[in-house]
């Protein structure tokens, strides 16, 4: 499953060490966006390197990992995703009961068929758009930044250290490691202590 990080302005970005967990858990393609900018790509280093030499903590900032469910693995179906008439980005972690179009991820159709046209005609913080993501959201997380620098997130975030995670599947990562490096102990001191 994806991972949405959430960075408000003003909090640090996370730890690079977390930040490659969620990688690896997820390493379909990355991208991050902040009010001014946005940026995709499938290549881990490239993503690391850009996103610590371009962000700010200053900078309201939505991190994406991605794994595929809907839609080839390219730089074009990794989130956040932006439309240049509302100035909106919008990522998601889960799975959406719609039909995604082509080789577009179910995110992209929902945000492009569904969230787009609702904040086009009546606003981000309307009451439509409210019904619009309470119609589809089912167990998703989404987030949405608006050219304002103002986040918006809806599901349950984790927060941690200022920032916040639409999952901490990434963590596991760390307890497979930690459960194979206790056995290993567990076993070499039985064979010791013969």
């Amino acid at each position: 499953m994806c991972v949405i990080i959430v960075k408000r302005a003003g909090q640090p970005l996370p730890d690079i060490n977390t930040l490659r967990l969620c990688m690896r858990r997820n390493p379909d393609g990355f991208g991050f966006a902040t009010k001014d900018s946005c940026y995709h790509t499938l290549n881990d280093e490239a993503f690391i390197n850009k996103l610590y030499s371009s962000v700010d903590i200053l900078d309201p900032c939505i991190i994406h990992c991605r794994i595929a469910t809907h839609g080839s693995i390219k730089k074009s179906n990794c989130h956040p995703f932006y439309d240049s008439n509302t100035g909106i980005y919008f990522a998601h972690n889960g799975m959406l009961a719609i039909k995604a179009h082509k080789d577009k991820t179910d995110s992209e159709t929902a945000f492009r068929d569904l969230f787009v046209p609702v904040i086009k005609m009546y606003g981000m913080t309307s009451r439509e758009m409210n019904a619009a993501i309470r119609g589809i959201i089912g167990g998703s997380k989404f987030a949405f930044l608006d050219k304002n620098g103002q986040i918006y997130t809806f599901g349950h975030f984790f927060e941690i250290d200022g920032l916040e995670y639409s999952n901490l599947y990434h963590y596991s990562v760390i307890d497979e490691r930690n459960i194979k490096q206790k056995m290993y102990e567990r076993l070499f001191s039985y064979s010791t202590s013969f």
